[in-house]
């Protein structure tokens, strides 16, 4: 596993504007593996820069994710790539709670 791209950016909300929650993070490094064992390091890289790239447009437009029905009020849902960035407002900055599979049922894993 790449080193360069899953260490970057994790706890730096003074400079990047976002914070990524040990569940995100957990998130994204089987996101990485997946991505690695099936297509390699090199997409594996490409992939999880674009995912920190959506948390970036983020930090930029907070407003751009969604609330859902049946979630709570200050969680917002952004589609990136082919995964849902699930993510909260504190203060000025974007907490990354989950990353998960388009595919995956996202409230149950809120909990």
């Amino acid at each position: 596993m790449s080193a360069s791209v899953l260490n970057k950016d994790v706890r730096a909300p003074d400079h990047n504007g976002y914070y990524i929650a040990p569940k995100a993070r957990a998130d994204l490094e089987h996101i990485y593996d997946y991505t690695f064992d099936t297509w390699g390091e090199t997409q594996a890289e490409k992939y999880l820069t674009k995912l920190y790239q959506a948390f970036k447009k983020l930090v930029a437009k907070p407003s751009r994710g969604k609330n859902r029905p049946q979630s709570p009020i200050d969680l917002f849902f952004f589609q990136a790539e082919h995964h849902v960035v699930m993510y909260r407002l504190i203060k000025k900055e974007v907490e990354i709670i989950r990353v998960l599979h388009e595919r995956m049922d996202a409230q149950r894993h809120l909990h």
